[in-house]
Formats: structure tokens, C-alpha cells, sequence
């Protein structure tokens, strides 16, 4: 599979060079993730800090935990520095750097790069893009609440369960076909299937499809989709041999001040050890009481984890107040129970957003 990548990678980048002599129109970056993924609002935006061609992003996460028995005090939860651009009308890029560590309040950050990748539009004229190819180190489509980086989220952190579940960034190619329309979009990936943090030994791959719809109803902007991946590695008796898919279906409804959305995620994991079918959940509802002040409840539960024994739920519920266009504040109660049984905190995480 890797000599199949190095091979579409050569023929991509000569598209790209092609491409770019051809069309040297310079047009906005595209827009953020999916309705379903962000509020609309102004202030929850990043702010644009360069041109088109060179455009600068990053993001810092500030946290401190109280009440819980092992991580308590001040941490950095997420940090995240990288550019991005539109060179033309067909060609776009992105490159970040990030933890390794990102999901954990228990280690130092340890920068490394997470995102290197080039998105080119294979066909249709200057103002759609039907089709379009992106190849590199990035994260596959499947959930809007998972895909994107967290500056573009209503919430504090990604779901637990999501982490324990769908795919993390991988060295690989996407389709993405959006036929005529930004109201459907239809994708299909391939990837190394060893994630970006371990050597590839050409003994594992991951492939990855996912379907996308968007209406609007009146005053309610609805989005709903279903995606699924498949990843393996090494032969059935190895020591290393891992078999894992998913499914995962969401849906998303925002009208006016409120913003909901729902998912269920199932599927089966299976490696030398042990083979389980999780069962993942999650509800959330986001209300923006006031221009600077919004209010987030989030449920999500967890049964026969692929990534520890037993079963999780997590209750998540408080104010976000928007300081700054780029500085906003989370103040939340979570309660969880899970492997180290019932644990309550306050949590307040600061995100400065550029």
C-alpha cells in the first residue's frame, strides 16, 4: 500500500504544479467545519491574522482541575501552532504542530507535527469543487465533533468516547465529492492505518467513508451523516494483530440561539487478547444566553471499551463566557463514572484561539 501512496502522491503533486502555473487567482480560505460542528457566531471564530496565500493559526488551552484524586491543578490540556493557505482556485494546504500527548492533563506537551497535508480540486469549473483529493498527515472525516480542531467547538474537549473509538490523524489520501452542491458531501480515505506517532512497517492499513447532508428548514439548520472505518494490522496470532471497524452516525439541529446534537457510535475491536463491541453515546446542547455568555450541557456513555475495561459515563454542564473575539473561558462541573469509579471536578479551561 505505501508504494500505491508514494505513486498517487508523485501524480497528485504534479497535478498540483500543473495546477498552480495554470491558475494564480488567489481566493478566500474555505469555511470553517460543518454547521454541525460550530456556532455561527462572530465571536466564536478565530481571527484571521494573514492573507489568503499565508494564513496563520493556533490555539491554546489553559486548564485547572479540582476534586479529582490523581490529575488536580493547573495543566495544559491542548496546545496547537500551524499555517495554512489558499495558493489557488484548485489548491489549498495546511500544516500544524501539536501534542502527542494532547488528551491527557497528566503530561508535559511535546510538540510534534500533527497536520501536513495539500487538498487540490480535481474537477468542475472555477466556482465549484466537485471533487478534490487530500493526501498527507491529517485526520479522516467522520465525525464533525471529532474532525475538526477544537478552536472551532462550542465545547471544552472532545468526547471520550470518540478518543477511545474512531481514528486519530494518519499518513494517507481522502476523495471528497460534494456533487453540485454544499449540501451533500460524500468521502473516502485510505491511510497507513499506524496512526503518525509509530514507525510504518507495512503491516497495517485503514480505509474510511463517511456521507454528509445539510438542510435548512425554516429558521433550523439541520446536518446529519454516517461514517465508518475499517483498520487492521498484522496477521490473525500475532502478538500485533489488531482487527477494528466502527460505524458512527450523528446528527445536528441549530436554530436561532441553540444548538443540539446527538450521536450514536458501535462497531467491533479486536486484538491478541480480547475482542469487544463498544456502544458509544452522546447528546449535547449549547444555548447562547447572551452575546458573551453561552451555556453547554453534554451526556456521553461508553460500553465494553476498546481502551479499558469497562464502562464510562460523563456528565458535563456550565457557563462559556466569550472575553475576547480570541479568548474565550470554559467554567464547568463534570462528573464521570467509569474504571476509577464515580469522580467529581470543577473544571476551567482558558482557549486563546488566533
Amino acid at each position: 500500500m505505501s508504494r500505491a501512496l508514494i505513486i498517487l502522491s508523485t501524480l497528485v503533486i504534479a497535478v498540483a504544479a500543473k495546477a498552480a502555473d495554470d491558475d494564480l487567482e488567489f481566493i478566500a480560505p474555505k469555511e470553517s467545519p460543518s454547521l454541525a460542528a460550530v456556532s455561527e457566531a462572530k465571536d466564536l471564530q478565530p481571527i484571521e491574522t494573514s492573507s489568503p496565500l499565508l494564513n496563520v493559526a493556533g490555539r491554546l488551552d489553559l486548564g485547572f482541575s479540582g476534586g479529582a484524586p490523581v490529575a488536580q491543578g493547573f495543566y495544559i490540556p491542548s496546545l496547537r501552532f500551524g499555517i495554512n493557505g489558499t495558493i489557488s482556485s484548485r489548491l489549498e494546504y495546511g500544516f500544524a504542530l501539536g501534542q502527542t500527548r494532547e488528551f491527557s492533563a497528566a503530561q508535559l506537551p511535546q510538540m510534534l507535527p500533527v497536520d501536513a497535508w495539500v487538498s487540490l480540486r480535481l474537477a468542475g469549473d472555477e466556482s465549484e469543487s466537485p471533487l478534490r483529493v487530500k493526501m498527507g498527515m491529517f485526520n479522516p472525516t467522520l465525525n464533525p465533533w471529532w474532525t475538526p480542531d477544537l478552536a472551532f467547538l462550542s465545547l471544552p474537549d472532545y468526547q471520550n468516547n470518540h478518543r477511545a473509538c474512531l481514528m486519530d490523524n494518519d499518513l494517507g489520501v481522502e476523495l471528497q465529492f460534494q456533487p453540485g452542491t454544499e449540501r451533500l458531501k460524500f468521502t473516502l480515505g485510505v491511510y497507513n492505518g499506524n496512526g503518525i506517532f509509530s514507525l510504518n512497517t507495512n503491516n497495517s492499513k485503514a480505509f474510511s467513508a463517511s456521507v454528509e447532508a445539510k438542510e435548512q428548514f425554516g429558521e433550523s439548520k439541520v446536518a446529519f451523516g454516517i461514517s465508518t472505518f475499517t483498520q487492521t494490522q498484522s496477521a490473525s496470532g500475532s502478538v500485533n494483530y489488531k482487527s477494528n471497524w466502527a460505524v458512527d452516525a450523528y446528527a445536528s439541529v441549530e436554530n436561532g440561539p441553540w444548538l443540539g446534537g446527538v450521536d450514536v457510535l458501535t462497531g467491533g475491536f479486536e486484538d491478541a487478547t480480547r475482542l469487544v463491541y463498544p456502544l458509544a453515546t452522546g447528546v449535547f446542547v449549547v444555548s447562547r444566553l447572551a452575546e458573551d455568555l453561552h451555556l453547554f450541557v453534554r451526556h456521553e456513555t461508553l460500553r465494553s471499551s476498546p481502551t479499558f475495561s469497562g464502562n464510562l459515563t460523563v456528565w458535563q454542564m456550565g457557563p462559556m463566557i466569550v472575553i475576547d473575539r480570541a479568548f474565550r473561558a470554559f467554567f464547568y462541573y463534570e462528573s464521570s463514572n467509569g474504571p476509577s469509579g464515580i469522580v467529581n471536578s470543577g473544571q476551567v479551561r482558558l482557549r486563546l484561539v488566533m
